[in-house]
């Protein structure tokens, strides 16, 4: 790593787990621990990263902080309403020094190192890292939500990719891109906030992994459990 560059990581936990039935989902049990502390774990320690940092929802910064407490995070940090929100007021939390941040959302809890360290070490010659892993299905591209909506497209498989997170940023990147993001549709992860405002940026590409599943539904927590208890190699 280039002695410029000193790296933080956010991990974003301040969401309303709406389609979770609004249990804060961070919580949940997953093999012992709770999914935030599995989630805190892929980057402490990481060589490079110097702070990590979770993004909370106000009502529950009481109870993050005393789960935390013996985790060796840098600290706990109030988020917003939204995404943007949130991944701002974390960028403000961090040490003037820091130069880039890799953001993680909590929902996945078992990102394996591997890709912590993949995403860190591309930020020596990038602004922009992104997670992503092939699809397994077939895609297709339709012009609207509806059942009888038309086809637009079928793109080859084989250039479609699917983001996960982490994803890394130079630091002023990243602020500047969600402070010019306008329009009705929100971007709903950074990068694309990121090509949204800067679209001729250059991404470095990490390969993400199968297991990093994230927790939307009850469901995807059965699936995570199932991947723990066969032991499935990060």
């Amino acid at each position: 790593m280039r002695d410029d560059v000193r790296v933080a990581a956010l991990v974003l936990a301040a969401g309303s787990s709406q389609r979770y039935g609004g249990r804060p989902k961070q919580f949940e049990d997953l093999g012992g621990v709770t999914v935030l502390q599995r989630s805190v774990r892929a980057f402490v320690g990481v060589g490079d990263i110097a702070e990590v940092w979770v993004v909370a929802a106000s009502d529950q910064l009481d109870r993050t902080r005393a789960l935390l407490a013996d985790e060796g995070i840098t600290g706990v940090v109030a988020g917003g309403r939204t995404r943007a929100d949130s991944t701002l007021l974390g960028l403000d939390a961090l040490a003037d020094d820091v130069s880039h941040v890799i953001v993680h959302d909590a929902a996945r809890p078992l990102v394996p190192t591997a890709v912590v360290d993949g995403c860190v070490r591309a930020l020596s010659d990038s602004d922009v890292v992104a997670t992503v892993v092939e699809p397994a299905d077939s895609v297709v591209i339709l012009d609207g939500p509806g059942s009888h909506a038309a086809v637009v497209a079928t793109p080859d498989r084989s250039q479609v990719r699917l983001y996960q997170t982490p994803q890394a940023f130079r630091r002023s990147v990243l602020a500047a891109a969600w402070d010019r993001v306008e329009g009705d549709v929100v971007p709903t992860d950074d990068v694309t906030a990121v090509l949204r405002a800067f679209p001729d940026l250059a991404v470095t590409w990490v390969p993400g992994h199968h297991r990093s599943l994230k927790i939307t539904r009850p469901d995807d927590l059965s699936a995570l459990r199932a991947i723990l208890s066969a032991g499935v190699d990060a």
